[in-house]
């Protein structure tokens, strides 16, 4: 029969970990799991067992050694490791542009989403509203803005007018060094040059989202604020100043 030890190297080994990273993502310390990877009787209570077993996506059994190993395991996809999530702030396509024109630069999110990652804390996020966006960006979906993204070759950038007259989604190309702002839709794909003293780049899209089971629930969300939400400075988050 196999002791904890050797089952627990063997997932270890099978997943790429450590014994640090392992204590990381099971919230153990790292004299416990180092304890389990090297005595020959490490006698771990059961609140040591479970997290470990959770994490791999084994029975407290087959860790222990008690029984083998399912042959049914997806070596190397028996876990996800722990991640950074933060939420932030989504509004809907309106809203967004009100924040833009208004003095008023405080404005209350329809509601907050989580993404994970290690991204900026700058995001921010909005709901499409109708099909002038392209196919890339149908109704209903939402997309993460990162205002403080660098600006690369291919990216898709919410960028607007200076005076906001129009604030629209277009594709960065980068040709010889310099910037140029293609068309997303269909019947208008032509690019014209970035000019700081025209143009502003609101943020770099970095992330959509879209369900077809919830493109109804996230119009009616674009209709009505249905609960009282703390307020969000999109200008500060821009690096933008209200002239």
């Amino acid at each position: 029969m196999a002791t904890i030890n050797n089952v627990l190297k063997q997932l270890m080994s099978e997943n790429n970990m450590d014994v640090t990273k392992l204590a990381r993502n099971t919230g153990l310390p790292v004299t416990t799991v180092h304890r389990l990877c090297t005595s020959d009787n490490p006698n771990p209570t059961l609140s040591t067992l479970i997290p470990i077993a959770e994490f791999f996506n084994v029975s407290i059994d087959e860790l222990s050694g008690k029984t083998p190993l399912s042959r049914d395991r997806i070596v190397g996809l028996t876990y996800q490791e722990n991640v950074v999530h933060r939420k932030v702030p989504l509004y809907t396509w309106s809203d967004f542009l009100g924040m833009l024109h208004k003095s008023e630069i405080e404005a209350t999110p329809v509601k907050y989403i989580a993404v994970e990652g290690d991204l900026s804390s700058e995001l921010f996020a909005i709901i499409i509203p109708d099909k002038s966006y392209g196919i890339l960006y149908r109704v209903g979906s939402i997309i993460i803005v990162n205002p403080c993204s660098a600006i690369e070759d291919s990216d898709y950038v919410v960028t607007g007018l200076k005076d906001f007259s129009y604030v629209g989604i277009k594709q960065v190309e980068i040709i010889e060094g310099s910037i140029y702002l293609r068309s997303i839709t269909s019947n208008n794909n032509t690019s014209e040059p970035y000019v700081s003293d025209k143009y502003q780049i609101l943020g770099v899209i970095c992330e959509t989202r879209f369900q077809k089971e919830n493109a109804k629930e996230l119009m009616k969300l674009s209709e009505k604020v249905t609960k009282k939400l703390p307020t969000f400075n999109i200008f500060k988050q821009l690096g933008l100043r209200k002239s």
